[in-house]
């Protein structure tokens, strides 16, 4: 006998309902177990990375989704082309990142998202724009970055990237700031903390 042979059909609604239910919670519950493995990972050695080439990595993967979407990814890493941080950290932060942007883009265009890098001290700035839904900061502004807020619920998701990108920030002692407009796009300023010297060495004393 199938599942449904086995309920009443008046009870179908609410076999259903926890069916989904249970398939979130066990979500939720993987999410919550990455997200602490995750954190595990915040001491992993710095190295000498090439933005274009990470870009490059975190592109392949979202290939499928850059496709249906028909995502364009415009990146300009002239002023700042080069960083000293982990390599598996900086990849979370642009595919958090480009994956929300390409998700809460507006349902009439394709996305269109800018990429640009600068040094400023000891930080390097990257900063991502895109054209999309936006998000209404004057309500959100105090939870963008706590786990599980989610801004637009008519889009499947656990509300856990942003979380992420901040965790990650946050260790290394950078910050975020989100400049934001209902239907009028995000910029995300991501400043990382580096090495003067060695990131002096990195880009030309710039």
């Amino acid at each position: 006998m199938d599942q449904k042979g086995a309920v009443k059909e008046s009870h179908l609604p609410l076999f259903e309902m926890v069916k989904k239910s249970t398939r979130m919670m066990q979500k939720t519950i993987l999410a919550l177990n990455d997200a602490i493995a995750f954190k595990k990972t915040l001491t992993i050695q710095r190295e000498r990375l090439r933005f274009a080439d990470i870009l490059e990595e975190v592109k392949v993967t979202l290939l499928d989704v850059r496709l249906s979407s028909k995502a364009v990814i415009r990146a300009d890493f002239s002023h700042c082309p080069e960083i000293f941080f982990p390599a598996v950290h900086l990849k979370s932060i642009l595919q958090n990142l480009l994956t929300n942007a390409i998700k809460y883009s507006k349902p009439d265009q394709a996305p269109v998202i800018d990429i640009v890098t600068s040094c400023k001290g000891n930080f390097v700035v990257l900063e991502l724009k895109d054209q999309g839904i936006g998000i209404d900061l004057d309500m959100n502004r105090d939870k963008i970055f706590h786990m599980f807020q989610r801004f637009h619920t008519h889009k499947e998701g656990l509300g856990l990237g942003l979380y992420l990108v901040h965790s990650i920030v946050d260790a290394y002692k950078g910050r975020i700031t989100v400049e934001s407009e209902v239907n009028q796009g995000t910029v995300f300023k991501i400043y990382l903390q580096t090495d003067v010297d060695v990131q002096e060495n990195l880009t030309g004393g710039r």
